[in-house]
């Protein structure tokens, strides 16, 4: 991420938004660490901020903190989508293909949030641009 990107996200985030951090199916320690800790940052900073996950995550990585909030699309789909429509911000975390949001996909493309990919995959396929 260059500094003008970061920049424009500093700003975004400057004052209390609600915020929808999603990560790829089957979600893995990269995906939850990296978006409970990016939740736990920005909920610091006053913003109203929802982890959703395609479906399940592995159990013994239930230890993380915020896991017990995490929304798993699977189960409370309703919810879910409501969080994603509301939301002002979606950060998208450790993925670079739109398909590994699985049955999420749909309700994003018709979300009208700011949509920000972070991921450490390189070249994010064209489905994100």
């Amino acid at each position: 991420m260059n500094k003008e990107t970061i920049d424009k996200i500093n700003i975004l985030i400057s004052s209390p938004k609600k915020i929808a951090i999603i990560t790829h199916v089957n979600p893995d320690g990269d995906a939850l660490g990296s978006s409970l800790a990016l939740m736990g940052v920005l909920a610091k900073d006053g913003h109203s901020v929802s982890v959703i996950t395609p479906n399940e995550y592995p159990q013994f990585l239930a230890w993380m903190p915020g896991s017990k909030e995490i929304i798993i699309y699977k189960h409370d789909q309703v919810n879910a989508d409501e969080v994603i429509m509301k939301a002002d911000i979606v950060f998208c975390l450790d993925f670079n293909d739109i398909s590994r949001m699985d049955m999420i996909v749909e309700i994003y493309k018709k979300s009208n949030a700011v949509k920000i990919l972070i991921d450490h995959h390189l070249k994010p396929s064209a489905s994100f641009k």
